[in-house]
Parts: structure tokens; sequence; C-alpha cells
């Protein structure tokens, strides 16, 4: 480039750069920035093949044969006089002529759409059979599958299947699906071995097959608690599992549920109220409720709070947020209906801090312990 030009305005009053710019052949042009940029302009056209009429001439092109030449306006394209297969006679351009898959007058694409419209179409059908798309070979035409046209193929392993064939021209659809079952280069990560949160990554599991035929990866892991489970390998990258649940919850839930029924005090597990749910219409459940068997009424509610209802994490940030949500949702319910409700946290000492409670509802007497502060 060797200078910029005043900058000029589009019909729609769009602005646009213009440069002044000098060729290897030593021509200057000028060319706006975004022709530049994209690379639609890489010369001054000198580099564009030329093509004599003596060379044209008698040639045929798709379904056009070329008859002779038509001097053109100064500074507009070439324009070439051709006969189509039907008899027309037109005048076409260079561009059209030269670099179209198939020339001709329009009747070739008028023909495909009367057929298309006689089979129910609105569009011509575009002919596949006997081109190769990857490893799949177009063999002959399949039925319509939701007004998508599809196509038998065979594939390069011998399995023949049926492919939409839009996806067969986009590039989307290369084999019947053997490649997936390889390791793509670079993109298959080997987890073996990695500790991931509470997790040890033991072997891969089969993969999981979803409902459009494609393949998840999935991996055996052992919890550190000795649970051991397959999960899916973008779980465990994103951090959305770093243990089977045992985290701060399990350890104090099952210390609870061990002195209560030593001591037999009456009591439900993960107890539910019609409705308390959540936004999704899930019942909301509460980890102990808690009574007095000679007096049911005497009652309280009893939530055990793990470490996960404390700790954020970037890479489960949605599941933190939520159990906020929750938790504050089940208070409020208590508050509103006069329930009583109680919390120990992983931070408590579960055993001493339950006796408190007990205490207070009157339903363990035991003088060694102090009562709770209201």
């Amino acid at each position: 480039m060797l200078k910029r030009l005043e900058s000029r305005q589009k019909p729609s009053g769009q602005k646009y750069s213009i440069w002044l710019c000098k060729c290897d052949c030593g021509n200057t042009k000028e060319c706006s920035l975004n022709d530049l940029r994209s690379g639609d302009t890489k010369s001054c056209g000198c580099n564009r093949p030329t093509h004599k009429s003596e060379d044209v001439v008698g040639k045929q092109y798709g379904s056009l044969t070329v008859i002779g030449s038509k001097t053109s306006k100064p500074n507009d394209s070439k324009r070439w006089v051709c006969e189509c297969v039907c008899g027309k006679i037109i005048n076409i351009t260079s561009k059209t002529l030269f670099h179209s898959k198939n020339p001709s007058c329009g009747c070739q694409i008028s023909n495909n759409l009367k057929t298309a419209y006689k089979n129910g179409r609105k569009t011509a059908l575009i002919d596949l059979q006997g081109q190769t798309f990857g490893d799949l070979t177009v063999v002959c035409r399949d039925k319509v599958n939701n007004g998508r046209t599809m196509w038998k193929c065979m594939c390069s392993c011998g399995k023949e299947v049926s492919v939409d064939g839009a996806k067969l021209r986009n590039g989307t659809k290369t084999s019947c699906g053997c490649k997936r079952k390889k390791p793509r280069n670079g993109r298959f990560v080997d987890m073996t071995g990695k500790k991931i949160g509470k997790w040890t990554v033991l072997k891969r599991a089969p993969d999981h097959i979803n409902k459009n035929g494609s393949r998840s990866v999935k991996w055996i892991c052992q919890c550190e608690c000795g649970e051991i489970r397959s999960l899916f390998a973008g779980c465990l990258k994103s951090g959305g599992s770093k243990s089977c649940g045992c985290i701060g919850k399990s350890i104090g839930e099952h210390d609870i549920e061990q002195y209560l029924q030593e001591n037999e005090i009456a009591h439900s597990r993960e107890y539910a109220f019609p409705d308390l749910l959540s936004s999704k219409n899930y019942p909301l459940r509460f980890d102990f409720y808690i009574y007095d068997k000679n007096n049911p009424d005497n009652f309280f509610l009893l939530e055990y709070q793990g470490e996960q209802h404390f700790y954020e994490d970037d890479n489960i940030q949605f599941g933190y947020q939520q159990r906020v949500f929750t938790d504050k949702q089940k208070k409020e319910y208590c508050k509103e209906h006069n329930y009583k409700f109680y919390e120990i946290t992983y931070k408590d000492e579960t055993i001493p801090k339950l006796k408190q409670i007990l205490v207070k509802e009157n339903m363990l007497h035991d003088n060694t312990v102090l009562s709770i502060a209201a």
C-alpha cells in the first residue's frame, strides 16, 4: 500500500476506506480496505488468466458452446456468445462461463425445478449418486425423512448407512461412525491415574452412545470413601463432580442417624411437606424430622449443613447458588408455619450439638449437657 485516499460513501450512506496500492507488475490500483483484508483483491488483475477468442470459440462449457465473442463496454468484463443445448443463444460473462460448475441458459435449472415440483419438492434435487464424501460413497437415493432427502452410502469399512444429503455436502457426515471409535489425534486425553477432587480415575469405561449416535467418553473412578462410579469425561474436566457426595455430608448425617437409633428417638429421614416445592416443582426435603413418641405434636426439623453449603467453586457455581436458595426457602417456610428448625454445620461437634437440641426439646434427659441458647 502506498497511501490512503479519501474515503468514499456507499449509496446507503456508509463510508469505507480506499488505499492506493502498487502491484508486483508495477501497476497501481485503488482498493478498499475490506477487499484487502478479506483477500478478495490480491493483484491489479495481471494474474487473471486471459482467454483468447481463437482458443475459446468452438469449445463446450457445461451445456454451452462458444460461437463467438462480443465487444464489451469500457471497464466491463468480456462477454461471450454461446449456444445452449436447447438451441437458445445467449451472451454470458467470462466469470459465469469459465467458473460455473455447469453453465447453461437456465433450461437445466428449469427442468430440475419442474421435476422437483412434480415430486412434491420446492427445490431442485442435487444428484449425489456416485460421489464420494470422506469415507462415504453414495450408492443411490434413499427415502425422504422429514422432508430431507436421504442417500444410501457405502462406508470404507463396508457398512451401509442412510445419510442426509445436506450433511454430505457440508462435510458434517464423512463416515458411518467407525472413525469415532478411534481416538482423534490431539483430542483424546488419557485421564488414567489422575486425581480430581476426591475421585481417582482407575480406567476407561465403555463409551456412552447418545441418541444421535455420537459417543461420549466415560471413566471408572473411585472416591476416597471407597465408592466406585462411572463418570463422563466432561464432568470430570469441568469440575462438575468432585466426589460421590460424601464431602462434608454423609459422615455427619450418618453419626446423627446412628445416635438417634441408639437412643430410640423417633425420627424420619428426608422428610418433605407437600406444599414446599422448588422452582422446578420438586419437593424440598429436610434431613431429619424428629418427634416425641408420646406427643407427636412436639417435633422439630433438623438440617445437617455440610461443607458444600458453604464452599463456592467456580466450576460448580450453579450448584452452590441453588443450595443457598433452597436453604433460605426452607428456613422461611419453617418461620411462616411456626415450625421449630435447627441446623448443625460441619464446623460443629455433631453429637454434643445434637444432645443440646434434644435436651431443649425435652426428648433427651441428660444433666451433663448444657442447654442450647434460644
